[in-house]
């Protein structure tokens, strides 16, 4: 595949892999379309959620217990395999 980018955007490139973060423009561009993806997903759950809402489907929550389930979660996704 070929891509034709601006001179702004091949900067910026340049500019991701010459601090060291990316050992090549594709990986720079790769990087890019994830977060592109995630950013969707993210978007759709959060339209998912208001959408509950807005039907009626939620309940109360404990922000303590909320904060508890996500520090969990963070550390078992943490964790060495």
């Amino acid at each position: 595949m070929s891509v034709t980018l601006s001179p702004e955007l091949e900067r910026l490139i340049a500019e991701e892999v010459a601090d060291g973060g990316f050992t090549s423009s594709e990986a720079v561009l790769g990087a890019c379309l994830y977060v592109l993806k995630s950013q969707r997903e993210l978007r759709a759950a959060i339209l998912a959620g208001l959408e509950q809402i807005e039907n009626g489907q939620c309940s109360e929550l404990d922000p303590v217990e909320l904060l508890a389930e996500v520090r969990a979660k963070r550390q078992m996704s943490s964790a060495p395999q």
